[in-house]
């Protein structure tokens, strides 16, 4: 018999929305009372959104050729310079050094938070925001302000608020490109306006 080892202080307190949703989520389904989704943040859980064919043969050329070992952690060259390319199309100046890829937003939002912030720092994050734009400042000691997008224009950003919340304790802002839950595209003038 052993006995289970509780989690830190630290991991108890943070707090992640979408978990304080799901359990009595399921709770109140294994009651029988429907549950509509809307959490899940996976395109391929839903029908007819299906991963394109020529992923599907890029992942089967690379398995057949027996490439799958270990890669380098900032991700190979070939798709380094392909992203840096596409970058350089929509007018950003970009190159393979520039490009460090990851798993997907949230390992890259855990490296960039992991990096940077330190206790009493602050994070601007957009609101509605993806919840681990709070939750990971949290483990560093930090905490996020959201900054208001306007719901009454496509969900743009609101630089007035942003320069409103600048203080010395802000160490990051946040801006994920399209927006994680909104949908919104910002144009390229937006973006020049928000790290202006």
């Amino acid at each position: 018999m052993f006995n289970p080892i509780e989690a830190s202080k630290r991991a108890a307190a943070i707090e992640y929305a979408i978990r304080d949703v799901v359990v009595p989520a399921i709770e109140l389904e294994k009651q029988g009372h429907e549950i509509i989704r809307l959490n899940i943040g996976d395109p391929l859980a839903y029908e007819g959104l299906q991963t394109p064919s020529h992923m599907i043969e890029a992942y089967k050329s690379a398995l057949d050729s027996q490439d799958n070992g270990y890669g380098p952690s900032y991700g190979i060259s070939p798709l380094r310079r392909a992203i840096a390319s596409a970058e350089k199309k929509k007018g950003w100046k970009c190159s393979e050094d520039d490009v460090y890829v990851t798993h997907g937003v949230t390992e890259a939002l855990q490296i960039i938070f992991a990096a940077f912030l330190e206790p009493g720092d602050t994070v601007l994050a957009p609101g509605p925001h993806y919840p681990p734009y709070m939750a990971y400042p949290q483990m560093y000691g930090a905490k996020t302000i959201e900054y208001k997008l306007n719901s009454q224009d496509g969900w743009k950003i609101d630089i007035n608020d942003i320069r409103s919340k600048m203080d010395e304790s802000v160490r990051l802002l946040v801006l994920i490109n399209p927006n994680n839950p909104t949908g919104n595209v910002p144009t390229k003038q937006e973006i020049d306006d928000f790290i202006s």
